[in-house]
């Protein structure tokens, strides 16, 4: 669980063999909605 963008998965074993697939998906969503709010458009 990564508590600062609200992530959680229950597929640790495949985050530790380097599918990291949920994790960069969820982290690049976050950066676009900051980076929208701080345009003003979120």
């Amino acid at each position: 669980t990564d508590h600062r963008i609200g992530f959680t998965t229950h597929n640790m074993d495949g985050v530790f063999d380097g599918d990291l697939f949920e994790v960069t998906e969820a982290l690049q969503k976050e950066e676009m909605a900051q980076k929208l709010e701080a345009a003003g458009m979120g």
